[in-house]
């Protein structure tokens, strides 16, 4: 089966002609020129970019990525949710104290 995708330089060439630039989806998104490029590129991932852009060029997300799989496998695990533990340790560091253990990691024995 082949997978549809516009190529970076085409998707530049479309959101031309609707007079957007990648500039501009940066600032919509907060975040860097950059990345929107290189997510353009299949250089970086990010769905959220991603999907900008296709809605940017009016296109559903398969047509302008179908080749980048992790945007529609559900079952692809993203990054660990480290939003508890990171409380704990900026907690644990502004109120001076230890920082607890992970509840993962592995007792040491003395």
């Amino acid at each position: 089966m082949i997978k549809k995708a516009i190529p970076h330089e085409e998707i530049k060439q479309l959101l031309e002609k609707r007079d957007i630039k990648f500039a501009d989806i940066a600032k919509a998104k907060k975040v860097s020129l950059s990345l929107v490029s290189t997510v353009s590129q299949r250089k970086s991932q990010s769905k959220r970019i991603a999907e900008a852009i296709s809605l940017c060029l009016n296109l559903p997300l398969y047509e302008v990525f179908g080749d980048v799989e992790t945007y529609f496998n559900p079952n692809k695990r993203g990054p660990k949710d480290r939003t508890q533990r990171t409380n704990q340790i900026i907690t644990a560091l502004r109120e001076k104290q230890p920082i607890p253990p992970a509840h993962n990691s592995l007792s040491v024995a003395s």
